[in-house]
């Protein structure tokens, strides 16, 4: 996989494309949730590097993952969009699935904890 956040970006163009695709509003609005949370990844990568106007980049970034330039991702040294592919970065797609199963997993616990709390607070008001 292209590394610096450029399959981050290309999950995340996917995501949309889904989002767009399904009739289920809440699947929809979950695959763009999904998405808007992936592409936080690359928006730390240009961050980090001490770019301040991070919001312009991720949008040029997110276009030339619009028209299928999957291998564009953020150089972490300027801040700068990258051909990621000419630089030969790579991760490990074995990494990679494992951060975002252990991501996600994590999201979903929280949202259980969180609405058995809800239950329980409404639960108690009565």
């Amino acid at each position: 996989l292209y590394g610096c956040g450029a399959s981050e970006m290309a999950l995340a163009h996917h995501l949309q494309v889904a989002s767009q695709q399904t009739d289920q509003e809440i699947v929809s609005k979950c695959f763009i949730a999904f998405s808007k949370a992936i592409e936080i990844i690359p928006f730390v990568l240009i961050k980090n590097s001490g770019i301040e106007k991070a919001h312009n980049i991720l949008q040029r970034l997110r276009i030339l993952h619009v028209n299928e330039q999957h291998f564009w991702g953020i150089d972490g040294i300027s801040g700068n969009i990258a051909n990621i592919k000419q630089s030969n970065l790579l991760d490990v797609l074995h990494v990679k699935q494992k951060i975002l199963t252990a991501a996600t997993e994590f999201c979903c616990s929280f949202l259980r904890v969180d609405t058995i709390t809800y239950r329980n607070f409404i639960t108690l008001k009565q």
